[in-house]
């Protein structure tokens, strides 16, 4: 089902700057017209045929968030729903997930693993005409191995002919990616985050299987044994990227490695839970503990990468509960702008066009003409602050207002 673009008269709205969400391209003083769903121009203030706009201090593309799971709540066993009725729970509790994103500026979200059934659903409330949701994406079930990081809700397995029909499952759930475990997780004991769970032959089985069925792969890496694999078998995202060694201690990017995502057009998307001492401070010190340190340094190498020509997106990973007001991308941006070395304009760039490019969307992520208008405004400026995030005025998704502060508090 797709989603009808607004009719009508266009939309103008006024911005003492544009942030274009790629390239690093800001414009100044500008206008955007925003008619059917897309934004049909954008001109100096000067050049605007109409003084009759909204005003904003910054207009920037809807952000993206190419990696959640909106189905369970953190600390949660992570489980199939064991009746219809928890089937319905579920789904209307991503729903309204949705319905905060949409809030705090999120216009695209990518589901990367929920159990069977959830994704056809969400697809289906994002797509209606009447929807204030976020575009969803989502991978239904994670293909993983027997025994693997999720496979308490997974697909396992052992050959191409099984990742075949893993793949077939998850495109008839309503799939427009799909996931595969590559290394062990946090979440699931016995399995190892540095060691790779995957043989080359295998994950290339996998990756034609799913690029056969029109899906990109996103793999679950975190260590470099797995990375290596990842990289060779020709996925698409390569989800967290940690660097994680054998003994779960985090190394530097290896040069070489980064040189071949970036050769092959790789993304990594840099994303995970933030510790308690990250999640729950706002100013003044952070990460003072041992996750803490962890965590920064997974952003310094992501920066790494960054600066070595690789494409970086930033995700969540998030399972909700933390932010009351869903507001997890925006307090990871602030974070790795303040800790991490990140400018704020490569920031943004990484949850904008980068993401969209992450989540394989042409034609989203960026403020150009002839692109569908996912945008919101901002009273402030977010290259001076980056926490100006935090003052979402209005939210438009294909052109259709989600969210408009003004009229909330009307």
């Amino acid at each position: 089902m797709s989603r009808p673009s607004s009719a009508g008269p266009p939309l103008w709205l006024f911005a003492d700057r544009l942030v274009v969400g790629s390239g690093r391209e800001v414009i100044e003083d500008v206008a955007v017209m925003v008619r059917r769903g897309r934004i049909e121009r954008v001109v100096r203030t000067a050049d605007c045929p109409t003084t009759s706009a909204r005003r904003f201090g910054t207009l920037l593309p809807g952000l993206v968030d190419p990696h959640v799971h909106l189905s369970f709540d953190a600390g949660e066993r992570l489980e199939p729903p064991r009746s219809p009725d928890a089937m319905e729970r579920l789904v209307e509790r991503a729903c309204d997930r949705m319905r905060k994103l949409a809030r705090v500026g999120v216009t695209m979200v990518r589901d990367l693993g929920a159990p069977a059934g959830v994704c056809r659903r969400l697809d289906e409330e994002s797509s209606s005409s009447s929807s204030s949701l976020p575009r969803f994406l989502g991978s239904s079930q994670p293909l993983t191995v027997p025994g693997g990081h999720l496979a308490s809700f997974g697909s396992p397995v052992t050959s191409a002919r099984e990742a075949r029909e893993a793949v077939r499952r998850c495109v008839a759930d309503g799939a427009k990616v799909v996931k595969v475990i590559m290394t062990g997780g946090r979440l699931t004991p016995g399995t190892e985050m540095g060691q790779a769970c995957l043989s080359t032959e295998l994950a290339v089985g996998i990756v034609d299987a799913a690029h056969d069925a029109g899906r990109p792969v996103a793999a679950h890496v975190h260590g470099t044994e797995g990375i290596r694999v990842a990289v060779a078998a020709g996925v698409d995202t390569l989800e967290h990227c940690s660097w994680t060694d054998r003994t779960g201690r985090v190394r530097r990017p290896v040069a070489g490695l980064i040189a071949e995502i970036r050769q092959r057009g790789q993304v990594i998307v840099t994303a995970g839970p933030l510790p308690p001492t990250l999640a729950h401070s706002s100013h003044g010190e952070f990460g003072v503990d041992r996750r803490g340190r962890r965590q920064v340094q997974l952003w310094k190498n992501a920066r790494g990468a960054a600066d070595r020509g690789a494409a970086v997106a930033i995700g969540t990973d998030s399972f909700f509960g933390t932010f009351p007001d869903a507001s997890d991308l925006v307090q990871r941006a602030i974070l790795m702008n303040r800790l991490a070395g990140w400018p704020s304009l490569d920031v943004l760039e990484a949850m904008t066009g980068t993401a969209a490019r992450a989540c394989a969307e042409p034609g989203r992520g960026e403020l150009r003409e002839g692109w569908s208008a996912d945008l919101i405004g901002v009273a402030g400026d977010p290259i001076d602050d980056i926490s100006a995030l935090r003052d979402v005025r209005l939210v438009l998704r294909d052109g259709q207002v989600v969210h408009d502060a003004v009229s909330a508090c009307a």
